[in-house]
């Protein structure tokens, strides 16, 4: 990593972060401690990511020898690695990952920003498989905007009351041919298959999923029950 790049990443954390140091410390000497503190969590998750599809793969062939004590030991080591670099933005670990994910793809990018704020409840009746979707799928949207953004940003907004959780996701986006989402995706008849399985796990779930645009901004509103 060279200056320019190390001095971005100082400067985000110091954004996100509230540092304190003793009176002895330099600011100088707190922004060292901050950079290597960060990249190792940096280098931990980029690692972290480039090798889940192996251990999905390890996964499945347990699966095909019915070895579920294995299969169980296994997720357990992986989610000690995992846990050891995540940081916690939602309480919802799933969707941590994926905005982890968008952040670190995007935190070099000079007008990139986000902002999170609220905490899941415990309560949420969605299982892994659920939320791996309803939040893979949402920041995959998020991330394919901030593409085509001139300054890329997302928030994520979580309240609670009643026997409802409210998520609303709201991203930079550019619309044009009218109302019609544009897609990098290469095979445009996969277009749409993410958000309609957004919207059937909501769905499933008692809630409801909506989404708008309004002057360069994609709103998706998420109600889900607890």
């Amino acid at each position: 990593m060279n200056e320019e790049e190390k001095g971005k990443l100082i400067a985000a954390v110091k954004r996100d972060c509230k540092i304190t140091w003793s009176n002895s410390e330099t600011e100088k000497e707190i922004e060292e401690k901050v950079y290597e503190r960060e990249w190792k969590r940096y280098q931990s998750m980029r690692s972290f990511r480039h090798d889940v599809k192996k251990h999905l793969r390890v996964l499945h062939a347990l699966g095909d020898r019915g070895d579920i004590e294995e299969i169980r030991k296994y997720i357990e080591e992986i989610g000690i690695e995992y846990n050891q670099n995540a940081v916690n933005h939602t309480g919802d670990f799933i969707l941590d990952y994926f905005i982890d994910y968008v952040i670190n793809e995007w935190k070099d990018h000079a007008e990139f920003s986000y902002e999170i704020d609220g905490k899941f409840p415990a309560e949420v009746d969605l299982n892994y498989r659920e939320r791996c979707i309803l939040w893979g799928n949402a920041m995959d949207n998020v991330e394919e905007a901030l593409e085509k953004a001139e300054k890329p940003f997302f928030e994520i907004h979580i309240s609670h009351g009643g026997r409802a959780v409210f998520v609303e996701m709201i991203n930079s986006c550019e619309i044009k041919e009218g109302n019609i989402l544009k897609t990098k995706k290469a095979d445009r008849s996969q277009h749409g298959i993410g958000t309609a399985n957004m919207r059937d796990i909501v769905k499933q779930n008692g809630g409801e999923i909506t989404w708008h645009y309004e002057e360069g901004k994609m709103h998706v509103t998420i109600s889900l029950l607890i």
